[in-house]
């Protein structure tokens, strides 16, 4: 592999940490787009899991009581039965239909984002983070993490359904970077272990991965003076809009090459 195509890998592979670091999400909206473009989904997927389920571990080392146990354990429920959904879509549909796919996933979740975060939010309820879970809780977590899974098995993205979730939810941008770390590690580990079974870990991905380790950690050290900047300045939601924009960007790059 050329030392340019490397640096560019890496360079993807820290600006997607960054984005985990500062957001908690984004880093696979983000680099799953360009790294297939750059080295294959089969080389990029395995190396991107791996940083992003070991920058996970640090960052639930933060403020591990902010975790919602019984919420994650439910939306975690829901993906694993989402998971062979998102494998059959992998597997049984021509390539073409999963470039449409991700390409309505990003260009969908961005644009009603970008609307969302435009109305005026209500006030957060008093009561919010002590939620009674009933049936209706129970029935939107597990649709929600089982579109989580489908999505994530399907195109190593997890992050829009989980967004639109804590939108429901009402969830404070500190309350999203934690708990989605909590859901975001072990799915990592059970992708990680797929790739690994798949055949997916050859040589040329172990060394690309531990190329890539030094980016995340450099990543996790960026992140929380980038985040405290971007919040000082623009607001809480302001950088969650430059992000929103890039995926919108991602969404019309990969419908550009579904088109080609």
């Amino acid at each position: 592999m050329a030392p340019t195509l490397i640096t560019a890998v890496l360079g993807v592979i820290l600006i997607a940490m960054l984005l985990r670091a500062v957001f908690g999400f984004g880093d696979a909206m983000f680099a799953i787009p360009l790294l297939s473009a750059l080295i294959g989904l089969e080389r990029g997927a395995p190396v991107l899991a791996l940083a992003g389920t070991a920058i996970a571990l640090l960052l639930l080392r933060e403020r591990p009581e902010a975790i919602e146990k019984g919420t994650v354990i439910r939306l975690l429920l829901g993906a694993v039965a989402g998971v062979p959904v998102g494998l059959y879509v992998l597997v049984a549909l021509p390539p073409i239909w999963a470039h449409w796919g991700l390409a309505a996933l990003l260009l969908g979740f961005g644009g009603w984002r970008l609307l969302s975060l435009a109305r005026p939010r209500a006030a957060a309820r008093p009561d919010a983070a002590t939620e009674q879970v009933g049936a209706p809780a129970w029935a939107r977590d597990l649709a929600f993490g089982l579109l989580t899974g489908a999505s994530s098995a399907a195109f190593d993205i997890a992050g829009p359904p989980l967004l639109a979730y804590a939108a429901l939810r009402g969830w404070s941008s500190e309350a999203v970077r934690i708990n989605f770390q909590a859901l975001f590690l072990p799915l990592g580990l059970v992708t990680i272990a797929g790739h690994g079974l798949a055949g997916l870990w050859t040589i040329e991905v172990l060394t690309l991965a531990g190329l890539a380790l030094p980016m995340m950690l450099l990543g996790y050290v960026l992140g929380p003076r980038l985040r405290a900047r971007i919040q000082a300045r623009f607001g809480e939601h302001a950088g969650q809009r430059v992000l929103l924009a890039v995926i919108l960007g991602l969404g019309v790059f990969q419908l550009i090459t579904a088109l080609t």
